[in-house]
């Protein structure tokens, strides 16, 4: 029940929790936790096979880096500090191995997100100043948003794989910016 409201009644479960009528439903954090599992369970048995355009455009650009010869070190020596290290430390190693980075990628993806809820919930706290608005109550929109956003990309990929197209995971993708709104206009 709770996990069909999330996408039936966007902002619906957090107004709920705030009014008090919490036994009905599960907890903000334990719906999180459940969804984001099944969601990262879901993206880890479907076979990640990038498209082979995405493949032809990475070698692409690191024939094209190697053509240029970039000499970081001397390119960037009179970058700001901020820009100097960004070129070394994170652009150098994705232009040299693409698919280390990749890898990377998708190995710190459950920890981006996890870290995203609090500081979308935090935006929100900035955009939404109320007197007697705390940073809880945002907290537990942010836990039931992403919680929706983990259904709809599942069920996107899913589509995805079934289909062969991106199609559903672009409506998915759709979806969430619609959810977004009405469960700020609910919530």
């Amino acid at each position: 029940t709770t996990v069909a409201l999330l996408l039936r009644r966007p902002g619906f479960l957090t107004v709920e929790y705030w009014r008090g009528r919490r036994t009905r439903y599960l907890a903000p954090l334990r719906v999180y936790l459940f969804v984001s599992f099944l969601a990262f369970l879901v993206q880890g048995v479907l076979p990640s096979e990038p498209p082979d355009d995405l493949d032809a455009d990475v070698s692409e650009v690191s024939a094209q880096v190697a053509d240029d010869e970039i000499d970081w070190d001397q390119d960037f020596a009179d970058a700001a500090p901020v820009l100097r290290w960004m070129a070394l430390n994170l652009l150098r190693p994705a232009v040299e191995q693409p698919e280390r980075m990749r890898a990377i990628y998708f190995q710190r993806l459950p920890a981006v997100v996890f870290l995203l809820v609090p500081f979308f919930a935090a935006l929100l706290r900035v955009l939404y100043r109320k007197s007697d608005s705390y940073f809880v109550p945002h907290l537990v929109f942010a836990l039931h948003f992403h919680s929706a956003g983990f259904v709809l990309f599942t069920v996107g990929a899913l589509g995805d794989y079934v289909t062969g197209r991106d199609f559903p995971g672009d409506w998915a993708a759709l979806g969430m910016g619609v959810l977004l709104f009405l469960s700020l206009c609910r919530a």
